[in-house]
């Protein structure tokens, strides 16, 4: 029972810790969330382009980061992918889950886009990276769901 009492306080610790910095980050991501949709700004610059094909990006990139698809159309196609991932880890963090890795892999397997080859840290936005999957599947941005071509 004693040895119980010093593990339970270290697993209180780690709990708590855990928290914070859950609060912290949702607190950083508050410059998105309380963005009005954003669909209206993906229309604007992408006008011809099916709404599934624009979610199925964003659903991409909300996947590699752990978002909900209700905040999905949050981002704005100006949006710089290192601007949203400096949010989620500002300069200083240890570790990261590897959100930018996920991301380059997925749209590498479901799309072709070979992201690290096309990478400007400072520069790509998310409507470098829809217009990369246009370019590269012809006339919608194709992403494979269940590996059989279907959406």
């Amino acid at each position: 029972m004693k040895n119980a009492i010093p593990m339970l306080i270290i697993i209180a610790i780690g709990v708590l810790i855990a928290v914070v910095d859950d609060l912290t980050r949702k607190r950083r991501l508050l410059r998105y969330w309380r963005r009005p949709c954003m669909g209206p700004e993906w229309r604007r610059i992408f006008p011809d382009v099916p709404k599934a094909d624009i979610r199925n990006v964003l659903d991409t990139f909300s996947d590699a980061f752990m978002f909900t698809k209700d905040n999905r159309l949050k981002f704005s196609p100006m949006d710089r992918v290192i601007d949203v991932y400096r949010t989620v880890y500002p300069p200083g963090s240890a570790v990261d889950a590897m959100e930018l890795e996920t991301f380059a892999l997925t749209l590498e397997r479901k799309c072709g886009i070979d992201l690290v080859a096309k990478w400007k840290p400072e520069e790509t936005t998310l409507a470098d990276i829809f217009t990369m999957g246009r370019r590269g599947q012809g006339a919608t941005f194709n992403i494979v769901i269940d590996g059989h071509g279907r959406r």
